[in-house]
């Protein structure tokens, strides 16, 4: 927690709990992150979409999650949510909207507008992995794809069922 900036809230908090259930110091889990384990087998694979696609499905997610009653349920888990959970994309722009500081469809857009920017930030990180297999989400043969690789990594595996 010491060093992290006076600032960080979130980071000085999670740093004192991975410090209390674990007695370790947060930053000595930092220096196994990315090393490979032989004991473990993982076969990353990702959907790469068009970025106009990307943000239509985004979009398109977001009025689904109006629909469905996000309001209703950041209005009821309210009072309960943590102040990292109320930071999170959704749940942030509902509790702006529930205090009366815009209107439903202000809040819609900019849930939209702040999932695309995640997205990206997403993207971003991504980059870095270089085990990650990417196939192009509106592949028609996209099952295909991902069982084929799956296959090939795991030639071993005796059975493998798709879900249709």
């Amino acid at each position: 927690a010491a060093q992290r900036h006076a600032n960080d809230r979130l980071r000085i908090v999670r740093a004192l709990e991975v410090h209390a259930l674990t007695g370790q110091a947060y930053s000595s889990f930092h220096t196994t992150a990315g090393v490979r384990r032989p004991d473990l087998h993982a076969l990353l694979i990702g959907l790469r979409w068009p970025r106009p696609v990307l943000h239509a499905r985004i979009d398109a997610r977001a009025e689904r999650m109006f629909a469905a009653g996000l309001v209703d349920e950041v209005r009821a888990l309210g009072p309960r949510l943590s102040p990292e959970a109320r930071q999170a994309v959704g749940y942030k722009e509902v509790l702006a909207h529930l205090a009366g500081e815009y209107d439903l469809a202000h809040a819609l857009a900019l849930v939209q507008r702040n999932s695309r920017r995640l997205a990206k930030h997403q993207e971003t990180w991504y980059r870095g992995w270089a085990d990650i297999r990417w196939i192009d989400g509106d592949a028609p043969d996209l099952v295909a794809q991902a069982e084929a690789l799956v296959r090939a990594e795991f030639p071993g595996l005796a059975r493998f069922h798709t879900v249709p």
